[in-house]
């Protein structure tokens, strides 16, 4: 491992993101955004045009992951203590669900996301149990680091791959 990565990796943590914290809302919200914001560079809206559909989109997705997601932890990415990204896990008796992880641009393409995901694949072969995920059909960088990790398509629907990792 390269020493640039490995001082990335010393510098990452985790905490509990913690609902109802202005904070942490303003955080996510922005983040959000950040990871949605080229999808709409083609409809020329302005940036408060932008912003507000970014809040009604953040909260029907805060509110159905609750719901479909009861019992998962929620967590910020923490870069030398300033927040970087979201990380969604729900464990079960059979499998880790991988239900997003997100980084601001300028935290993408520097192994945050593999680092974690590695933490994941870890904890999935040490409790026997497989990992999954979906992706957009779209983002295909994410689908490449995720084939690249070992993850398999197992599913196709309209707009996701879902897709499966296990100790071999």
């Amino acid at each position: 491992m390269n020493s640039e990565k490995t001082s990335i990796q010393q510098n990452l943590s985790l905490r509990p993101a913690i609902g109802g914290d202005a904070a942490d809302e303003a955080f996510l919200e922005r983040l959000y955004a950040d990871t949605r914001r080229d999808e709409l560079a083609f409809l020329n809206w302005s940036r408060e045009q932008e912003d507000a559909f970014f809040k009604m989109q953040f909260q029907m997705q805060t509110a159905a992951y609750r719901i479909q997601h009861p019992d998962a932890d929620y967590s910020v990415i923490e870069f030398d203590r300033s927040p970087a990204g979201r990380l969604i896990v729900e464990r079960g008796e059979r499998e880790i669900k991988l239900i997003d992880i997100s980084l601001l641009a300028k935290f993408r393409n520097r192994g945050i996301g593999e680092f974690f995901i590695e933490k994941l694949k870890d904890e999935a072969a040490a409790s026997g149990k497989t990992l999954s995920l979906s992706v957009l059909k779209t983002n295909f960088a994410a689908q490449r680091l995720y084939e690249r990790l070992g993850f398999a398509v197992v599913a196709d629907t309209d707009l996701y791959f879902a897709m499966r990792w296990q100790k071999p």
